[in-house]
């Protein structure tokens, strides 16, 4: 189940798209149909210090690594974080709390800086306010024209100016790259309102759905 603040849905012909603003649709054909997930592997465990699986699991306790090498480690379930959790950034900052259906859980995690410095104060994850508006996600055009239709899922870390990084896709298409790649550009230009530890912003993860969908 993907929480309804992560979907992004794109639509289109061989002459119109259609984007999405702060997770509101805009220009949109009426009685659009919704695709369902693409269903996501499991790996095969593979035992880690801390007992969980070194790749990415389905359900269980598992290692997702992103694209700057900022890593979580912790409860999975139908494919994203869910249950105790620890992500390592790439700075040296680690962040430890409860995660569900790929969101932070509550306000009671535990942010650490890279020199050790356990940040006071309670994290607040702001990028879950919907008010800064996200740039149009192209859909690809010969898609498009084929009528082909795809839901590719991004793991990406929010930086604490709420731009983007480390994005990368966590089940690729090996039929339509193209999907992937139009999804990673797009999601790239994206500005999240940061999450904050006592009012000051702090790194943070986001696991965003996007729905491509041809309409006639």
């Amino acid at each position: 189940m993907i929480a309804a603040g992560m979907r992004h849905i794109f639509k289109g012909n061989a002459t119109a798209l259609a984007a999405v603003l702060a997770g509101t649709l805009i220009s949109l054909p009426a009685h659009a149909q919704q695709a369902p997930p693409a269903s996501q592997p499991t790996a095969a465990p593979t035992a880690t210090p801390d007992g969980c699986s070194s790749e990415l699991v389905q359900d269980g306790c598992g290692t997702l690594t992103f694209a700057d090498g900022s890593t979580y480690v912790g409860g999975f379930r139908g494919g994203l974080p869910d249950g105790s959790g620890r992500v390592a950034y790439a700075d040296g900052s680690t962040f430890q709390g409860e995660f569900e259906e790929g969101d932070i859980s509550g306000h009671n995690g535990i942010f650490t800086q890279a020199d050790g410095t356990v940040m006071p104060g309670k994290f607040h994850d702001a990028g879950l306010d919907v008010s800064q508006p996200h740039t149009v996600t192209n859909f690809p055009f010969w898609r498009a024209f084929f009528g082909d239709s795809a839901v590719v899922f991004v793991a990406a870390v929010i930086k604490p100016d709420g731009s983007v990084t480390g994005a990368r896709v966590i089940t690729p298409n090996k039929d339509y790259p193209s999907f992937d790649e139009a999804a990673l550009e797009g999601v790239k230009q994206w500005r999240y309102v940061p999450a904050t530890v006592d009012g000051k912003p702090v790194e943070t993860i986001r696991f965003i759905q996007l729905q491509f969908a041809t309409v006639d």
